[in-house]
Formats: C-alpha cells, structure tokens, sequence
C-alpha cells in the first residue's frame, strides 16, 4: 500500500498525516532530515533558549515520521509569540523552503501551530486574529500542570 502525503499548507485539524509542499518531490531521507534538524536546532539558539533543560524556551524533538516536518516542544509558552513563528519561517524561507514546523501546544488534540514558508496555520477556532489567538494558547498552555515549573517562574 503506497505512503499518503497531503500537499499544500493544511492545518493539522484538516489533515494530521504525513505531508509534502508538492506532489512531484522525492521521499525524505534519514540524512536529509537530521540535515535540516541539525539546522533548525542551531538555528533557534538565536532567539532564545534551545534545550531539554526546564529553564529552556523550546527544543526541536528530532523525531523522523517520513516526510519534511520538524517538531518544536515548548518548554516556557510565553516563548511562543508571532515573532518566534516569524523567525521560525525565517528559517524555512532561507534554509529549508520545502519543510514545514509543528509545534503542539496540548491544550486541545489539533490545538497544533503549524509553520510553513507563506502562512501559519492554527485549528479554525484560532487562525481569525495570530496574536490574541496565541495570547489566548500561552495562557491555555501554562494552566496546564507539564507548565507549571514555567507559570510559577513567571510570577
């Protein structure tokens, strides 16, 4: 049975598999993808604080499903602001224009931001207003009790 890939710039709300920015390009290989992961991971140490650690902003899980998406965890919501997305597409526009980023934010299953090289997708409920909706996801997201080192930080 042949691997599905959507194309185009879905949110994850409307397609959660595996995905390509067109039709026409080749499978992702292993060495491609640690290749821009290695990329990616000494690119967002320019706007905060990469790492596993808890006092870390975010860190880019480094997790290969077959197709041309990085993961972003977040460790501290408040990193997450339109100008941390912007320079996420900075990124793919500059380095690695066929990929995408997905960042989860566990407030809700498709509550997922998804980072292409011309548009930010969110669930529905989210893409009218970027920068109230991501306010509202911070909150969400430090309410949540994997947050609370960060929320309690913050006080």
């Amino acid at each position: 049975m042949p691997i599905e890939y959507r194309c185009g710039s879905p949110s994850i709300e409307e397609w959660e598999g595996l995905w390509k920015r067109d039709a026409l390009e080749a499978t992702v290989t292993n060495e491609e993808f640690y290749a821009a992961y290695d990329s990616l991971d000494e690119f967002l140490s320019t706007c905060g604080k990469n790492g596993f650690e808890d006092d870390c902003d975010f860190y880019v899980r480094g997790d290969p499903y077959g197709d041309k998406t990085q993961h972003i965890e977040i460790v501290n919501p408040n990193a997450l602001t339109v100008e941390f997305l912007r320079h996420l597409q900075r990124w793919i526009r500059e380095s690695y224009p066929a990929w995408r980023i997905v960042i989860p934010t566990f407030i809700a299953q498709n509550a997922v931001i998804v980072v292409y090289e011309n548009i930010i997708r969110l669930t529905k409920a989210y893409e009218t207003d970027l920068i109230g909706s991501l306010a509202t996801v911070r909150q969400k997201m430090l309410s949540l009790d994997a947050f609370k080192h960060t929320s309690e930080k913050n006080r």
